[in-house]
């Protein structure tokens, strides 16, 4: 356990998903992300829309 980070946190009874946000939009949180659809890019159909140029 770290003196910068949480104990919960790096507790190993408790693995929280936090390491798979700064990775992209959370596709398990519908709360932080109502359509999955908003700034992925992966969508073919909305690649038009996004800015991937």
């Amino acid at each position: 356990m770290k003196p910068g980070k949480d104990p919960q946190l790096s507790s190993p009874l408790f693995p929280q998903p936090k390491p798979l946000r700064p990775q992209g939009p959370p596709p398990r949180s519908p709360g932080d992300n109502p359509p999955p659809d908003i700034d992925i890019g992966d969508d073919p159909d909305d690649d038009e829309d996004d800015t991937i140029e």
